[in-house]
């Protein structure tokens, strides 16, 4: 199995409640400190594989897809799960961070799965978790952006359901 964003917060939660279950975990993250101590925190509840990696950088998702088919093995579990949020009235944020949102919350979604349901398909086993929020259905005061990208986050996953 794989989460996206595994390093804290729900992410983190899940990946030692997965180890506990005897899964065997990758977890994907920004930042290569904190995950390599996430990693070595966890170690002892299990098998678990840690890799940083950028999620909103397409190219960036499939050639680590590829290296952990090849270290790891099979995903047959996807947790995307990596979420950034600003907390900032829409006229207070930079268009950078706007788009830095939807491209972590909605649109690595995309990518991560075009990486893994391919062999899901092929095996006809697998599954694709995505973590949004009640805020992508009721919109929250200083998050616009963040609900938005969570609502995009559920209609894709809505898509994706019915074709697979």
């Amino acid at each position: 199995m794989l989460i996206t964003g595994g390093d804290k917060g729900i992410g983190l939660l899940m990946a030692k409640a997965f180890l506990k279950l005897g899964s065997t975990v990758v977890i994907w993250d920004l930042t290569e400190s904190t995950l390599q101590q996430t990693v070595d925190k966890l170690k002892p509840l299990g098998n678990i594989h840690g890799y940083c990696v950028d999620v909103a950088d397409a190219q960036a998702v499939y050639e680590m897809a590829e290296k952990v088919k090849r270290e790891v093995g099979t995903v047959n579990i996807l947790i995307n799960n990596a979420g950034v949020i600003n907390g900032q009235h829409l006229l207070e944020l930079d268009d950078s961070r706007i788009s830095k949102t939807f491209m972590v919350n909605t649109i690595s979604h995309f990518y991560t799965t075009k990486a893994f349901l391919p062999d899901m398909r092929d095996r006809n086993d697998g599954h694709i978790v995505t973590i949004a929020s009640l805020a992508g259905i009721i919109g929250q005061p200083k998050m616009t952006d963040y609900c938005a990208s969570k609502s995009a986050a559920i209609g894709f996953h809505e898509a994706l359901h019915l074709v697979c």
